[in-house]
This record gives structure tokens, C-alpha cells and sequence, in this order.
């Protein structure tokens, strides 16, 4: 909280697993304007947010939770609420897997029917909709809010929880299981969100997170940067953008 109050944003947006236990959201934004109740914020959530660990709330009761919790804090749903500050866009979405990083070789089907001996969503989330449904839902739902919004604006900031770009796809570390590796980036990464975005002229910048591992770079003349929070080691990114100009600042 110091740093916040040290560097003194415009926004704070928090950018997808904010609170592992749904439950104790309302709890989590208490004590956020507690501490912070005048800064505007805006939030997207992320896989972790979504889960039950009592299989009992299926993810689309846990999002509507949390939207209207948001509400509540007068923080913005970015997922649904757009920001427009002056000629700038700030939108965003969770993104979701769309299995668009799984390796050539393995059936996507497959990857979807095990997915919980891979990959913890698939012990903890319950829904009647599909990866792929819920993908397409997120980027049209994004893409819909940048026509919706910039006819009068220069520059769009994308956030997403999910990264979007190939550049962020990494090798596995070394020791790491090559094929368990490249099977588990499945349910990590959303290529076709990051394809229609890189279309858009207007797009400047694009934000993500969920793979724990901080990188940054340039996707044609997108800048992009993975915050690497981690659990037990949180990450900011304290990001300067004034008329084109850009500066981020890593903070662990």
C-alpha cells in the first residue's frame, strides 16, 4: 500500500487472481478502501478468482458475484465497463484459454476431457459452458467494447488476465518435462484475443498475467508486459503513459 500512495496513479487495476476463496471478496475490497478509498479502480478477474473449492457455485454465480461486489466498492468491472480518460482506452477481459497454445501433436479434446490431472481449473471450476465457449464469449465481449468506444479516442490500453501474445510463450525451465510443459501451456494462453488486437492500430499496450512470470517486449508496434506475481510473491507494474510515451516500472 505504501508504494501505491508513493507513486500516486491515476488508476489502479487489478489484473485477475485477486482472491483465491470467492467468498471472501466483499472481505478483500473492505479492506482495500479502507486503505485506498479514493483512488479510481477497475478489476478483471482471473481463473483463481472463479473457483469452488466446495464444487458447489458454478463460475457464472462466482463472476456475477463478483461484478456486483465491484459495484458495491465502486470499483469498474472492467470486463464489462470500459474506461475512456480522454483519448485514451482501458479495457479488459480474463481472457481465457482457448487451447490456441497447445502443441500441434495433442488432441484438443483430449486436453479438455484431463484437464484436471493438469491443470487445478479443472478441479475447482464448475460450469455448464465449455473452454471454448467461455473463450469466445471473453473476446467477443472485448472486442465489442473497443468498437463500442474508440471512435474518439488515440491510444488503447488492453489488460487481460490470460496473455494473448505468442512472444510471452516460453521454453520450459531447465529440468522441466518438455511435452508436460507444452501440454500445460493449454490452458494458459488465448493467441486469438491477441491476433484481432493486433489489427487495431489504436492498440498501444497490452498488460497480462496468469503465467507467473514477468516479460515485456514488443509484438509489432504493441508494447506488451506479463506482470510475475507469484504465489507468496506479489508483483506490481507502475505504468506512465502520457501522450504515446511509455514507462513501466517493475515493482516485486
Amino acid at each position: 500500500m505504501y508504494l501505491i500512495k508513493a507513486y500516486e496513479p491515476d488508476y489502479i487495476i487489478f489484473g485477475g487472481d485477486n482472491c483465491e476463496r470467492w467468498e471472501y471478496t466483499s472481505q478483500f475490497f473492505s479492506l482495500y478502501r479502507r486503505e485506498i478509498p479514493n483512488i479510481k479502480t477497475a478489476l478483471i478477474p482471473g481463473n483463481h478468482d472463479l473457483w469452488s473449492y466446495h464444487k458447489d457455485t458454478k463460475r457464472e454465480a462466482i463472476y456475477d458475484h463478483i461484478r456486483k461486489t465491484c459495484k458495491e466498492y465502486d470499483i469498474t468491472f472492467l470486463e464489462e465497463n470500459p474506461i475512456v480518460d480522454g483519448k485514451i482506452l482501458l479495457c479488459g477481459t480474463i481472457g481465457w484459454y482457448d487451447y490456441s497454445a497447445k502443441p500441434e501433436a495433442e488432441n484438443t479434446e483430449f486436453l479438455i476431457v484431463n484437464k484436471g490431472t493438469m491443470n487445478n481449473d479443472g478441479n475447482y471450476i464448475i460450469s455448464d459452458i465449455g473452454d471454448l465457449e467461455f473463450a469466445e464469449q471473453c473476446k467477443k465481449r472485448l472486442l465489442k467494447n473497443i468498437r463500442a468506444n474508440q471512435k474518439n479516442v488515440s491510444d488503447i490500453l488492453v489488460f487481460t488476465h490470460v496473455p494473448v501474445l505468442k512472444e510471452t510463450l516460453a521454453p520450459p525451465p531447465y529440468g522441466k518435462n518438455a511435452r508436460e510443459w507444452y501440454m500445460s501451456n493449454s490452458y494458459f494462453y488465448n493467441f486469438s484475443i491477441g491476433k484481432e488486437l493486433l489489427k487495431n492500430k489504436k492498440v498501444k499496450l497490452i498488460i497480462s498475467g496468469h503465467v507467473h512470470r514477468y516479460m515485456s517486449g514488443m509484438s509489432k508496434n504493441v508494447h506488451y508486459a506479463v506482470c510475475g506475481s507469484d504465489y507468496g510473491e506479489p508483483e506490481a507494474l507502475f505504468i506512465d503513459y502520457d501522450d504515446g510515451f511509455l514507462n513501466i516500472d517493475r515493482v516485486e
